[in-house]
């Protein structure tokens, strides 16, 4: 609609004309004390989750690559040690590792060392869970059933069945 492109512009002129201190600048968010650049980096993935809201269910075709994508799956990487740490509950000394496939590709190591952390390398997982890029972000923001994904293979693991198992269903961090 015409109204919504020109709440779009202004809000592109208005962050276009912001300089790198202005996206410096801590504030109290919605996400808690942080700076505006942070809070917007929050924004580009609830924007990047919002659109497979709609499209998902329609069966259109979108944009699940590219930069957005990215800066989506960041978010999810940084709740990925709570989710290994808490919901799956590796145990200390383990790690496990997450090859996404599809429209980005990735690799996501946790391993727990007192507590889950995600690290670059990870040399002996006890688990390697494997999911379409949409897929996994669609479990971690609890969008869709893990059993359908475990089911149509979008979702499957090696190493440690238990383990894997617990991961595929509990990759949920957000609503």
């Amino acid at each position: 609609s015409g109204r919504l492109r020109d709440v779009v512009h202004a809000r592109v002129t208005e962050l276009a004309a912001m300089t790198d201190d202005d996206f410096e600048a801590v504030g109290d968010m919605p996400t808690g004390r942080s700076s505006y650049g942070r809070f917007m980096e929050a924004r580009t993935f609830d924007v990047w989750i919002h659109e497979r809201d709609i499209s998902v269910p329609l069966r259109l075709v979108g944009q699940d690559g590219g930069q957005p994508a990215e800066m989506a799956l960041e978010e999810v990487r940084r709740a990925l040690g709570y989710v290994v740490g808490k919901k799956i509950g590796l145990d200390d000394g383990a790690g496990i590792a997450f090859q996404l496939t599809g429209a980005l590709e990735a690799r996501l190591n946790v391993m727990v060392d007192g507590r889950a952390v995600v690290v670059d390398e990870l040399a002996d997982p006890r688990c390697t869970v494997t999911a379409d890029f949409l897929a996994f972000m669609l479990l971690a923001c609890g969008r869709i059933d893990p059993e359908v994904a475990i089911a149509d293979g979008r979702i499957s693991w090696s190493g440690d069945d238990a383990i894997g198992g617990v991961a595929a269903r509990q990759l949920r961090f957000t609503t």
